[in-house]
């Protein structure tokens, strides 16, 4: 969905939001139930996302650094 649609959609689903975001629907919900993405419920309780919501928190996933997997494995989770 490009920026352009978006600011026609008034709201987006969570399958929605996932595919913009690139993520799982599960880890769009797990976001919103952590207060990271803003959320309304419908009536009968589905998700709705604002548009603009959506965007700001992909911007900020893009803004986190990424850890290399190789350097994260070789860590081991031991303290100094």
């Amino acid at each position: 969905m490009s920026k352009h649609a978006l600011n026609k959609r008034s709201s987006l689903s969570s399958v929605e939001a996932a595919a913009i975001l690139g993520v799982s629907r599960d880890t769009v919900v797990r976001a919103a139930d952590r207060g990271e993405i803003p959320v309304r419920r419908t009536p009968g309780g589905q998700r709705r996302f604002n548009p603009d919501d959506v965007e700001a928190y992909r911007a900020r996933l893009a803004s986190v650094p990424q850890v290399p997997a190789a350097l994260a494995a070789s860590s081991g989770g031991e303290a100094a």
